[in-house]
């Protein structure tokens, strides 16, 4: 599961990163502020931030500090990924719903970077035993700096 997409030289230069400030997910947000799609918007999550950049311009920037919450939602044939801030819901992006499990995990990500939790753990069940040890071995190769996901338990059945 991809959850760092390369953005090309013009959004990138649209986040200004600080220099301790790194990306630790990038996804696409294939449905823009007008409810068209777009092949040109992402959700840019870095190690202190959560950006929105549409078509190179930067169009929210929000403090991950000051999120209470970081959630993802499925709608009717899409998605919501909504910040919460001093109790107000923010809508950050909308995306289809081929993109609900990256956007899940994601959300679920901020909150372990706010918090500064360095291990995700994972119960895992299968149909076959193939498929358990392939989602496992996915699993533990997503590299998210800061981060290890842990399989702790998996089973078939």
């Amino acid at each position: 599961m991809n959850l760092n997409y390369k953005l090309s030289k013009k959004n990138v230069e649209a986040c200004r990163l600080s220099d301790e400030e790194k990306i630790m997910y990038c996804l696409p947000i294939d449905i823009d502020r007008s409810g068209l799609f777009t092949d040109d918007a992402y959700t840019v999550i870095t190690t202190k931030r959560i950006l929105v950049l549409e078509k190179g311009e930067l169009i929210k920037d929000i403090l991950l500090a000051d999120c209470d919450e970081v959630k993802s939602e499925p709608q009717i044939a899409c998605g919501i990924i909504y910040v919460t801030v001093k109790g107000e819901k923010e809508i950050v992006g909308r995306f289809s719903a081929r993109h609900l499990v990256r956007y899940s995990y994601v959300a679920r990500g901020c909150r372990f970077i706010k918090e500064g939790q360095k291990e995700i753990k994972v119960v895992l069940k299968a149909d076959v035993n193939g498929s358990l040890e392939a989602v496992k071995n996915a699993l533990e190769k997503i590299d998210v700096e800061g981060v290890k996901v842990s399989v702790i338990r998996g089973g078939v059945g």
